[in-house]
Formats: C-alpha cells, structure tokens, sequence
C-alpha cells in the first residue's frame, strides 16, 4: 500500500535538493575599472611670521600599492601685495605637530590682514591648482575651567566671545600630552545661532587629576570651515554600507585640498 508524505516534508525534500544542485553554480564576474586619473591634493596653511610651507601629493587609485604619493619639480607660487614668493622643493618635517611639507619658502608670511593670498601651482604633467585666502584675525579664549564628578574624571570647559558683527567659524582641538597625538576633542562651530555671546564649549568627563592638556581655538574662512565639515562627513559615512556618500568640498580649484590662513590661541594646561 502507498503511503503519501505529507506536504511540508515533501516541500521540504524539494528546497533541499534545489540547495544542493545550486552548490554547484559558480560564475566568475570580472569587473573592468576606468583607469584612475591622479590629481593633484595641496594642504597650505598660512601662519604670520612663519615661513610658507605646503604638502602637494595626488591621488591614487582604489587598489594601488600603499606609497607616499609626493608630487615634485612643481612650479608653486604664492602672491600677496604684487609680491611673488616661489616655493622650492624640499623635505621638513614639523616636530611639534608632525606635519609633513614637501614645498618651503625662506620668506616668512607677513601679517596683511586685508589683502589677499593667491596660490597658483603647475606641475610637469600640465595639471594646474588655483586658489585665493585672507588671513583670519585670532580670536582669544577668554577662560578655561574644569570640574570634578564623584569619580575623579573632569570635564574641560572652554570660554571665548563671539563677534556679532561678522559671520565666523571656530574649530576647538584638545590634544592630550603633545599635539603630536591624535586630538581627544574636536569640534566645528558656525555662529549663526550664536548671537555674539560668549560661547561655551565643554567636553565629557574624559580627563583626570595631572593630565596635560594643549587646547587651541581656531578661526576659520568658510572655505576651510566647509571643507573640514566635509572631512568629518566623509569620515562618518566610510565603511557604512546605509550612509549616503559623502562629497569632499574642496577649498581650491583644479584639484583637492586646502588653502588658508591660520589663526589660533593655543594654550597648554595641566590639570589639578
């Protein structure tokens, strides 16, 4: 006598041998991918009586081998008040930020507040980066305190005055030990709900008794304020398969990077 399976079990023997059969299907996709066209990337960073001092390297494709992507036997000139300063090839490092640059001037940067800072540079390959910045006044920290909770950790609070005169931008750093570690604090501030009050910025609960601590206050342009807020939206989208991708905005043109002045009180504290 026939007996008939009942037909969860007979539904089940059927997905069973279709996942068996599909074991062996195996396609190889090769993907073909547009040949990368490098260019250029330039991190410039004006400083009243510093020297003139920048980084210029390009990008590099995707699956390329890790390297340190310099540019050399560029033509780099920066201009102020009709006044022509060439950069010329070189190797510094800064020990007390670890900052690489690759292009340097013996002529130091004056302190022209009003007038405009024009980067032109030109490469062997016929690439050509163009970009224009003021020098921004530095703003001060009026104070800087901090607070005990019931566990011995504190938190930092910082203090400074807008102007509500102007449109402005601020970036606070808080590097533990030396400004050659990574920054525990970092954060981008536009003024347009500020109002021109006193502003004040504080941290978590992160610091305890003896640390040492570097803060420093930036005054940005815009240009700058923008591009650093893209880099912390690019940073926060890389990696998550649901964030949306992020554009760089770029501060100069014909390339990537950044070109402007920087205006900043630094002041090093230790905790007590």
């Amino acid at each position: 006598m026939l007996r008939c399976l009942p037909f969860s079990i007979q539904l089940l023997n059927f997905l069973t041998l279709c996942l068996l059969a599909a074991c062996n299907l195996e396609k190889e996709v090769e993907i073909v991918l547009p040949a990368h066209q490098s260019e250029l990337v330039v991190e410039a960073y004006l400083e009243p009586g510093k020297p003139y001092r920048l980084l210029l390297t390009q990008t590099q494709a995707y699956f390329d081998s890790l390297n340190f992507p310099f540019v050399a036997d560029a033509n780099v000139v920066i201009r102020v008040n009709e006044q022509a300063v060439r950069l010329q090839p070189t190797f510094l490092v800064d020990t007390a930020t670890n900052k690489v640059y690759n292009y340097a001037s013996v002529e130091t940067v004056p302190s022209n507040y009003e007038d405009t800072f024009t980067l032109t540079i030109d490469d062997v390959e016929g690439r050509r980066i163009t970009a224009t910045t003021k020098l921004s006044r530095r703003v001060e920290i009026d104070s800087l305190a901090w607070f005990y909770n019931d566990r011995n950790f504190a938190y930092l609070l910082t203090l400074f005055t807008d102007d509500p005169n102007t449109q402005d931008y601020y970036r606070l750093l808080i590097n533990r030990d030396s400004l050659t570690s990574g920054a525990d604090v970092d954060i981008l501030l536009d003024d347009v709900l500020l109002g021109g009050d006193q502003v004040p910025l504080a941290t978590n609960y992160s610091y305890e008794y003896g640390d040492t601590l570097f803060v420093r206050l930036f005054h940005l342009d815009e240009p700058y304020y923008h591009y650093l807020r893209s880099l912390q939206d690019a940073r926060s989208s890389n990696g998550n398969p649901f964030a949306q991708p992020s554009p760089l905005k770029s501060g100069v043109s014909g390339g990537y990077g950044v070109f402007t002045g920087l205006a900043y009180e630094q002041r090093r504290i230790v905790l007590e």
